[in-house]
């Protein structure tokens, strides 16, 4: 569980400081960054209404655009307990993942396996079903293969 979590984290950072990095040197739009635009809650300023004489405003894109990478970077390293749907759309989504990219089989395979693993830790306590080696296999490996496309998709995004 733990390390699926993980792997999410590290998927979702890297792409976005893929795509701050192309961005910075090219100045090319990328999916990533206008979906972390999009999705950003923080307090970037209004629109200025005048340049100063140096020409720049008192927030030029660059500076929101690290905000916002900033910010979901902290949320996710921070903030991200858990690897159920919930989790995983607030990890992806502001990536720029659509929601039409997850498959909602997946997305139920991960969800199941995510509350099975909390029913474990949190009630360890008291008597339990032991969990089936085979069966908790079989569930990581569908949800690797999911991972794969999860990556695939970040991974275009991120360019």
């Amino acid at each position: 569980h733990a390390e699926i979590e993980a792997c999410i984290e590290d998927l979702v950072i890297m792409s976005v400081n893929s795509a701050y990095t192309a961005w910075l040197l090219d100045r090319r739009p990328r999916q990533a960054l206008l979906a972390l635009l999009a999705y950003h809650e923080g307090q970037l300023g209004k629109v200025p209404s005048a340049i100063s004489a140096t020409g720049a405003s008192s927030t030029p894109l660059r500076m929101r655009v690290k905000a916002a990478r900033d910010n979901f970077v902290t949320e996710v390293r921070t903030r991200n307990h858990g690897i159920k749907e919930e989790n995983i759309l607030r990890m992806v989504l502001p990536v720029g993942i659509l929601e039409s990219d997850l498959d909602q089989a997946w997305l139920q395979e991960i969800e199941g396996f995510g509350t099975a693993r909390g029913a474990t830790a949190h009630h360890a306590f008291q008597t339990q079903q032991p969990p089936d080696p085979a069966t908790d296999y079989a569930s990581v490996k569908r949800i690797v293969v999911g991972l794969r496309k999860v990556d695939e998709r970040l991974s275009a995004l991120g360019r």
